[in-house]
């Protein structure tokens, strides 16, 4: 069986890439060799996506995706035990940062399994800093991939980030370094939305990670096959870089407005439909 030459440009440029120490190779190559391999079908465009954001990690500080201060869901050491139950369900967290009073500092973690050895018991005979987990600090400049080891290493899942000083900035958990990488992971009672949601007059918020079939299929629009998956992959493609939030394309009728965008990927889609184009 006779081998396909026109792969051999491809093997050798991989070669040549796999054979560099990771200081030598640079990112623009690797960017360069993982289009390549989409291209040539061995992986698709979410694969592709995932190895980006592998690889952006690396770069990528704590402070840039943490959950700010405000808007942790915490208590203090004074409340009870039946406070941290209530909390729990109406949040949905699992685990819980209980502040200092005085200094507002982050003092330990509740977590929602850490209470049920106390199911039955009197809840007045349970005090709260008996059964909090000491919490796991890390400084506002740690790089993500640092981090990810960190939990890998220590079997942990949430990390309190704190600035220069040592007052707490936000928190991060495991979840959120995921989901940097493959994408937004709804939880077990979240709603999963629809890929289209029609704002009336012609407007369409879409999700960017659509099939291109099923939106084709769903605005009656041909677009054709290529080295892209997802609306926000055609799109992509089109403007051969990743627009920046505001931006506007014209195609098929079509006026699409990227609302939000993130690094590699484009986060929230508009569509504009002139009237009885869609069914």
């Amino acid at each position: 069986m006779e081998s396909d030459t026109s792969d051999k440009p491809f093997l050798n440029r991989l070669k040549f890439l796999f054979k560099k120490t990771p200081k030598k190779a640079t990112r623009e190559e690797i960017y360069d060799i993982i289009d390549e391999v989409e291209q040539k079908g061995f992986i698709d465009e979410d694969q592709g996506d995932m190895i980006h954001n592998i690889i952006v990690l690396k770069d990528t500080e704590v402070h840039e995706i943490m959950v700010p201060r405000v808007d942790i869901v915490g208590l203090n050491t004074d409340v009870t035990v039946d406070d941290v139950v209530k909390t729990i369900i109406d949040s949905g967290h699992s685990r819980i940062p209980i502040f200092d009073r005085n200094s507002g500092n982050i003092v330990g973690i509740i977590y929602a399994k850490d209470l049920l050895p106390f199911w039955h018991s009197p809840t007045e005979d349970i005090y709260i800093k008996n059964i909090m987990r000491e919490p796991y600090f890390v400084p506002e400049g740690k790089k993500l991939i640092d981090l990810l080891d960190e939990f890998r290493k220590k079997r942990l899942n949430m990390a309190i980030v704190i600035d220069e000083y040592g007052n707490v900035d936000g928190l991060l958990t495991l979840v959120d370094i995921i989901e940097e990488i493959v994408g937004d992971i709804p939880s077990d009672d979240e709603e999963v939305q629809p890929s289209i949601i029609d704002q009336g007059g012609g407007v369409y918020l879409v999700d960017p990670r659509m099939p291109i079939d099923d939106f084709c299929k769903a605005f009656s629009i041909d677009i054709p096959e290529g080295d892209y998956d997802t609306i926000a992959g055609f799109i992509t493609y089109l403007m051969e870089r990743i627009p920046s939030p505001g931006e506007t394309l014209e195609y098929g009728g079509l006026v699409f407005k990227v609302a939000g965008a993130e690094k590699k990927r484009i986060s929230k889609l508009i569509v504009y439909v002139p009237e009885g184009l869609k069914d």
